[in-house]
């Protein structure tokens, strides 16, 4: 899991660092940045949608979830961070 959760920080902070790097000036980085963010993590849950009948300890569900509770830019794109079940900031990898 840790690794997961690592290897989906890095993804994401390479996303923002190109998409700052790329938009023309703060207005459209601002303008566009939170339908990036959403865009990001629904690709990263859509790497984990399998039929593969093997036995595996987690499932996809799981594999998609638990990174994203460590990330509180999950939280604000999505606007879950005060949701019950959300775990937030109490399990951070």
């Amino acid at each position: 899991m840790y690794l997961l959760a690592q290897g989906l920080r890095l993804a994401f902070d390479a996303l923002m660092t190109e998409f700052r790097e790329l938009a023309p000036d703060y207005g459209v980085f601002v303008t566009h940045w939170h339908e990036a963010m959403r865009i990001f993590f629904l690709r990263y849950c859509l790497l984990w949608c399998s039929a593969s009948q093997r036995p595996d300890p987690l499932t996809p569900r799981e594999k998609c979830m638990l990174p994203l509770h460590n990330m509180p830019e999950f939280a604000k794109a999505f606007g879950c961070g005060n949701t019950a079940g959300f775990v937030g900031g109490r399990c951070r990898m």
